[in-house]
């Protein structure tokens, strides 16, 4: 036991650390292994074991809402509409950024320390911008997607979307966050999130679909219901999406449906112990399985659309900058 409980604890540091697993909520950190184990059933660290069993509101009720927050090792960063951008070294107290945009941004990423935030607006789309101290910014523009959600893993970002004319789905990858090679996926579905387990990435929406490199992509699976948000952990992948609908699966191929929870969810992530998900006018619900899912209060009814953790804080964002913590 004692073995176990070491190897958790070094694995949870070293992925959190490299940020490796990410999912879009559009964007959030997703897995942490449980030492190779299926169910994480063993020990875990006390402050991991609370999270996602009970919420504060942090902030709420200022003008931009927000859609994608990650972790970049050092500070939590959070993005939205309207170039709306806050930073957080614990997630309980925020600093509102400027990026130089008014434009409705998707994902923020983090590479090597820089935040990577990218946009979905139909006004310019494409646009990026890069920063390394939450103030200089260098921006690219001139692509023609609109990026939904956008996961660093592998050594590079690895992001989905569509064309402006929403004709065709598209995925790009990038090193730097600034230089983006364009790959085209194989349906026109609309995908909204994508994750990575190490060696397969997953991006769902209207279709589930694969790739073992983020530039190729296979078709999965189109015959679940609409899917807004998936996320690796325990072994296997979760989406989940419209009406509380969650599917699962080991390998990125076979997906199995489960129950659904009631309102849409936007956002799901893996604790280490727990999986949490999080939608439509505050829902939040969370399974030790991915299967039996129990609602626990949010503390708001503003809808909720990113999920993110730091290894000992939870955080959730959504409308009207709303921003809560757990435990």
């Amino acid at each position: 036991m004692q073995h176990f409980h070491f190897h958790f604890r070094k694995a949870l540091v070293t992925l959190i650390a490299a940020a490796a697993f990410l999912a879009c909520s559009k964007s959030s950190p997703a897995a942490i292994e449980c030492d190779g184990s299926a169910d994480c059933t063993g020990p875990v660290d006390s402050a991991v074991a609370r999270l996602g069993l009970g919420w504060t509101v942090r902030m709420a009720g200022k003008d931009s809402g927000l859609k994608s927050v990650n972790y970049s090792g050092t500070e939590f960063g959070t993005v939205g509409d309207s170039g709306g951008m806050f930073t957080s070294t614990d997630g309980l107290a925020w600093t509102r950024r400027s990026p130089p945009t008014n434009l409705a941004l998707s994902s923020i990423v983090s590479i090597s320390g820089k935040w990577v935030v990218l946009n979905d607006s139909y006004e310019e789309p494409g646009w990026v911008t890069v920063s390394g101290d939450d103030v200089t910014w260098q921006s690219h523009s001139g692509l023609t997607e609109n990026i939904k959600c956008a996961v660093y893993a592998g050594g590079m970002v690895v992001a989905v979307g569509n064309t402006f004319d929403r004709a065709t789905d598209v995925g790009m990858v990038s090193v730097d966050g600034l230089t983006w090679t364009n790959t085209k996926l194989p349906t026109n579905r609309k995908l909204l999130g994508v994750a990575s387990s190490g060696s397969l990435y997953v991006a769902v929406g209207g279709t589930l679909q694969t790739s073992v490199d983020g530039k190729a992509w296979a078709l999965a699976d189109s015959s679940q219901v609409f899917m807004r948000s998936v996320a690796y952990g325990a072994g296997k992948f979760v989406a989940v999406g419209e009406n509380g609908s969650v599917v699962t699966s080991p390998d990125g191929k076979t997906w199995t449906a489960g129950a659904r929870t009631g309102r849409d969810l936007y956002a799901v992530l893996f604790t280490g112990k727990r999986w949490v998900a999080v939608g439509l006018r505050g829902v939040i619900v969370i399974s030790d399985d991915a299967v039996t899912w129990t609602a626990v209060p949010s503390g708001t009814g503003r809808t909720l659309h990113g999920l993110a953790m730091n290894g000992k804080t939870l955080v959730a964002v959504g409308d009207s900058s709303t921003i809560l913590t757990s435990p």
